[in-house]
């Protein structure tokens, strides 16, 4: 099961940091304790709201995956899948943009 927690982690950060990347080329900064908001919020300001929003679902089940061992996510494979193909959608979309 560490493995699939492993692989909805992963998925999340790396769409985060595409994120971030493309806030940082649009000249928003962000400070490290409130990172994960910020993008969030810079990307809405950018109106990128759909991308804000699947950012946030996966940062959701990151930290579900992460963190909730009491209430594991009900199919782990399955939201394993989804968070791979979100993420991947994440970076394709901000790579279309331009700032």
């Amino acid at each position: 099961m560490r493995l699939v927690s492993d692989s909805i982690s992963r998925a999340y950060y790396a769409a985060f940091h595409g994120a971030h990347d493309y806030c940082e080329s649009a000249g928003k900064a962000t400070v490290r304790n409130n990172a994960h908001v910020e993008v969030r919020r810079c990307l809405e300001s950018t109106g990128q709201d759909l991308i804000a929003a699947d950012l946030r679902r996966l940062h959701i089940w990151t930290k579900h995956a992460d963190y909730d061992v009491l209430a594991p996510l009900e199919d782990f494979p399955e939201v394993a899948r989804s968070a791979l193909a979100m993420a991947e959608s994440i970076l394709d979309r901000l790579n279309t943009l331009t700032v």
